[in-house]
């Protein structure tokens, strides 16, 4: 991607997740949102559980609130990191 002299660079950050709703809330989210250059976008790929669809609101809220656009989705592919990277990088998320 070309960029000006004058166009930051976009940024996002993919985020792997696996049941740990508190630790996305209480200190993943609240890190980058701290930062001094703030993400873009923010894909989180979730392992399949169900807890998901519990998490969303927040996360809907708390992206409202910082103005950062998030993204949540499922990792259909491999458990882990291994499947959740590809995941988030495959053609269904236009946004990055």
């Amino acid at each position: 991607m070309k960029t000006s002299s004058t166009t930051p660079p976009r940024v996002a950050v993919i985020i792997a997740t696996c049941q740990r709703e508190q630790l996305l809330m209480d200190r993943c989210l609240p890190s980058l949102a701290a930062q001094t250059r703030r993400p873009d976008l923010v894909l989180i790929v979730d392992d399949g559980r169900a807890a998901t669809n519990a998490l969303a609101p927040r996360i809907e809220a708390w992206a409202g609130h910082h103005q950062i656009a998030v993204e949540v989705l499922t990792n259909n592919r491999t458990p882990g990191a291994s499947g959740a990277c590809p995941n988030s990088l495959s053609p269904g998320c236009t946004n990055v």
